[in-house]
């Protein structure tokens, strides 16, 4: 299925066995799909978004295909993912690089077998409220790219939870923010700031990951964290140690000591 012109809607379709992506959106088309099944690409992704492509994905189960389930690419490529579930790819769940922009709302990423989504090449993703579990990577926003999270839910990956590098350096690029964010059960660190990498921390609860926090030391000078809560306020769960401002941090080894100590 390939949408080039025009906004058609569809719905409640079983898409499958392409040779390459099971469905393409570009050259400015607008579609919206709902309700559809989108899998089984011999050599390519689900839905790839490329060449000024726009749209809507809602309420579709994309899933077991040879790349990735979604990949945005491309200046003027933007599209909505909303109450998606992703699961099951042989590449990331969402991938948006070389200047794509992608939003995505309440859906289920899971299972993928490199990211639940990545964000590259000056990509740019604001993710709310999604669920983010059992992949390889939790999100990895690296090389210049640029992403909003707030409110996801990332957990339970087999590496790490968040990992953020390589700042975009361009003026008026946008700075990676993570704000309320439940990020816990990781099998390496929840979150990882690396080369150098200048993201802002607000209010998340990073809880019992396998690894602690990571921060080289690049990174550690430019990152900034929310402020501290005044008075008696009480954390969402654990500690707040000064150097991680408003967010909630406490590390596996913690929560071992603390059972034993019981």
């Amino acid at each position: 299925l390939k949408c080039f012109q025009g906004s058609p809607k569809i719905s409640n379709c079983d898409c499958s066995g392409a040779t390459s992506s099971v469905v393409g959106i570009c050259g400015g088309a607008t579609p919206m799909l709902t309700g559809c099944k989108i899998h089984g690409s011999i050599h390519g992704c689900g839905v790839c978004v490329f060449q000024g492509g726009k749209g809507e994905l809602s309420e579709n189960e994309i899933y077991q295909n040879a790349m990735s389930g979604v990949e945005i690419f491309g200046e003027e490529t933007e599209i909505e993912v909303r109450a998606n579930r992703i699961h099951s790819n042989r590449g990331d769940g969402v991938l948006v690089y070389d200047s794509g922009k992608c939003t995505l709302t309440s859906n289920t990423v899971e299972k993928n077998f490199h990211a639940g989504v990545e964000v590259r090449d000056k990509g740019l993703v604001t993710a709310q409220e999604n669920s983010v579990a059992r992949n390889n990577f939790g999100f990895i926003i690296a090389r210049h790219a640029s992403a909003m999270l707030e409110a996801n839910r990332v957990i339970g990956n087999f590496i790490t939870g968040v990992e953020v590098s390589r700042r975009n350096r361009e003026e008026g690029s946008v700075r990676t923010v993570l704000r309320r964010n439940d990020i816990r059960y990781n099998l390496e660190s929840g979150v990882k700031l690396w080369y150098d990498s200048n993201p802002r921390l607000d209010g998340n609860v990073v809880a019992a990951n396998l690894e602690p926090l990571s921060m080289t030391p690049r990174s550690r000078k430019r990152v900034s964290m929310g402020p501290e809560p005044e008075g008696d306020a009480e954390p969402v769960a654990g500690e707040l140690p000064s150097r991680f401002g408003n967010n909630s941090v406490v590390e596996m080894a913690d929560v071992i000591r603390r059972l034993r100590d019981k």
